[in-house]
Parts: C-alpha cells; sequence; structure tokens
C-alpha cells in the first residue's frame, strides 16, 4: 500500500510503502499540520486530515481500505427489425407442394396396419 504525507512545510510530499505486516515510517519530518493518504489498487483511498506533529512525536494511524465500486459499460450496436404498423392483415401462403403434404392424410403406424397373410 502507497502512504503519502502531505502538508504545507513540505517542498516534496514523501511516500512510503508499506511492509508485509502493513507498517510504515517518515522519518525526520518537521513539525507541522499534515495529511496522511493511503493507497491501493482497487480500493479506495483513505485520508486522515489534521494531523498536527510536534518534535520527537511518534504518531501511528491505522487504515481500513473499502474494496473501489466496480462499474462497465456496455454498448449494444444492432439494427431495429423492420415492423408494419400500418398492416393487421394475417396469411399464410403455400406452395403446391406444401398444400398437397398439408391434406395427405398421416401415416399409420406399423403396429396398427392390418396382418399380412404369411405362406408356408
Amino acid at each position: 500500500m502507497l502512504v503519502t504525507l502531505t502538508g504545507p512545510v513540505l517542498i516534496r510530499p514523501p511516500t512510503a510503502t508499506t511492509d508485509i505486516d502493513g507498517s510504515y515510517r517518515f522519518p525526520a519530518v518537521p513539525p507541522g499540520d499534515y495529511v496522511v493518504s493511503f493507497e491501493l489498487s482497487q480500493f479506495q483511498t483513505v485520508r486522515r486530515e489534521g494531523i498536527r506533529l510536534t518534535m520527537q512525536t511518534v504518531l501511528t494511524f491505522d487504515a481500513r481500505l473499502a474494496p473501489a465500486s466496480v462499474s462497465a459499460e456496455v454498448n449494444v450496436v444492432a439494427t431495429a427489425p423492420v415492423v408494419d404498423v400500418k398492416s393487421t392483415s394475417l396469411g399464410t401462403s403455400f406452395t403446391n407442394s406444401e398444400s398437397w403434404r398439408s391434406t395427405r392424410p398421416a401415416p399409420q403406424a406399423p403396429w396398427a396396419r392390418p396382418p399380412v397373410p404369411a405362406v408356408c
């Protein structure tokens, strides 16, 4: 985690990276008012403001970082189907062979056919 110390008496804000146990140090910081920021990728930044340091002060700040919000943008590009909103007719067209197939009786199942005489 990156820890940054900012304040009006600092020309360049010092940064520190936390150790494996989360500890960090800013040695030789002059007295004054400071802001400490805690940053980590995919987490919300935490800022502690109004920190007053005096001579030979040792301060400890714990920071609990909340997960950052996740967002995504999806763009769908497609053409809309053509719908005729003026016509209300419904109809079906058949070719000659389709008409013949639809009027033909359905075939019977093999077990429903009459038995064929056997010749011995």
